[in-house]
């Protein structure tokens, strides 16, 4: 019964949509992304032998899989002032247990996994609204009420993830307004984080919420400030408690280079206070491009400040699941946030991290094809039973451009897992061929 009540609700979204953008008051406008390829990871336990810690006896320490997700983001223009937006996914299945996906509706995050996981026509939630929202541009500023992503800065704390190469996004129910003074940008939001039964509060979570933004196109100058109260009630949350949470970006650009940089913190009531960087420098001179990428994020007591895990800056470390965990059902999920330690598989267990990244990319043929070749390192902030050091990582990327609005990306990496993955470490490799159409 869920699988066809929530195909009514959906063919009854897309109907109403239709529906509007027939009327002379309404336009109907739709866009999105279609993903779709194939993974093979070798090792992802990083030891040598079977992997004793999976769910089947003497399982594979392989994981092979396909994956295919549909985005679609039908918007209805009412008039110059009002507009509906939203975001459809569909035959998208999540790597949790039973494909119950990620509700956006968590404790620890609002964040909320795209899909992308092996496709299964058996699954239980082949289709879902992600986001359905009202926008209105008043002679104030705008104002926004419903479902809706959100981002900030350079994504450390928060990243909307509307790219087709996005795995993650933040999904909030906010209400929220906007205001601009030249190039100065006020907002002010109240978001229901959590919301448990409907006539008590003592399990929900809410956010208050205050930014301002300076961005100058001229110039090539954005700056930004951002602070949020999130009150988490008694039964909200058995890991987190209440929090004051800050984040200040700046970014700079010029013709052929740009430099940027986040720092963000959770300050918890009644926990250690935790904080986190993102430092990014980009150089693209003629049909070269190259990046330089600098990550950290503390440990104290019992929490780590976790980076958005929108960030994937390889292809196994901290995208993949990896470790003791691995092969077990409660781990089968996309990889976990930096901050977390991946060597144990538990996402719980954060012990903060060290990350360095350099990439550089060659475009050739009139930028038909790409080729770039990624590389860095990276360590727990507080080492586990076995030591700090979680490991070196290499990957090869391919690109090729079919059109203006599709291209096929190939890439192949090798992780050598360093000693926080114990004694009898081995070496991981993973290979990946995804294609991407936008329209």
């Amino acid at each position: 019964m869920k699988k066809i009540s929530t195909l009514g609700l959906v063919v009854g979204f897309i109907v109403a949509f239709l529906t509007a953008s027939f009327s002379e008051a309404a336009l109907f406008s739709l866009s999105g992304n279609h993903r779709f390829g194939s993974n093979l990871f070798y090792n992802l336990d990083a030891k040598k032998g079977v992997n004793s810690g999976a769910l089947y006896d003497n399982a594979s320490d392989t994981s092979s899989f396909l994956e295919h997700r549909l985005l679609l983001r039908p918007d209805v223009l009412i008039d110059e002032r009002f507009s509906l937006h939203s975001e459809l996914s569909l035959l998208s299945q999540n790597l949790n247990t039973s494909n119950e996906g990620v509700s956006f509706n968590s404790s620890q995050s609002p964040n909320q996994i795209n899909g992308g996981a092996a496709f299964d026509p058996s699954a239980t939630q082949l289709l879902s609204i992600r986001h359905a929202y009202l926008k209105w541009v008043s002679d104030l500023g705008v104002f926004k009420a419903g479902r809706m992503p959100k981002g900030w800065g350079l994504g450390l704390l928060y990243d909307e993830g509307n790219k087709a190469e996005d795995d993650a996004s933040t999904i909030v129910d906010r209400v929220g307004f906007e205001g601009q003074l030249g190039s100065l940008v006020l907002n002010a939001g109240y978001e229901k984080r959590q919301e448990g039964y409907l006539h008590t509060d003592i399990d929900d979570e809410d956010v208050y919420e205050g930014s301002v933004k300076y961005e100058n196109e001229g110039s090539g100058v954005s700056i930004g400030l951002l602070f949020g109260r999130h009150i988490r009630a008694a039964l909200a949350s058995a890991i987190y408690t209440s929090s004051n949470d800050f984040s200040f970006y700046a970014k700079k650009e010029w013709e052929l280079s740009s430099i940027a940089g986040e720092f963000a913190s959770n300050a918890y009531d009644k926990q250690a206070h935790v904080y986190g960087a993102l430092t990014q420098y980009r150089y693209h001179p003629g049909n070269w491009e190259f990046e330089v990428d600098g990550v950290f994020s503390s440990h104290s007591g019992d929490r780590a400040f976790n980076v958005h895990p929108n960030y994937r800056p390889f292809l196994i470390l901290f995208r993949q699941v990896q470790g003791a965990n691995f092969g077990k059902k409660s781990s089968e999920h996309l990889g976990y946030a930096i901050g977390s330690d991946p060597s144990s598989g538990d996402a719980l267990n954060e012990r903060g991290a060290l990350l360095g990244r350099l990439g550089a990319f060659y475009s050739f043929a009139q930028k038909k094809y790409r080729l770039g070749l990624v590389g860095g390192y990276a360590k727990l902030m507080s080492s586990n039973d076995n030591g700090d050091s979680l490991g070196f990582e290499t990957d090869l990327h391919f690109e090729q451009k079919w059109y203006e609005n599709f291209k096929t990306s190939v890439a192949a990496g090798i992780f050598l897992p360093g000693n926080a993955f114990g004694s009898e470490k081995q070496s991981s490799w993973g290979l990946q061929v995804r294609s991407y159409l936008n329209f």
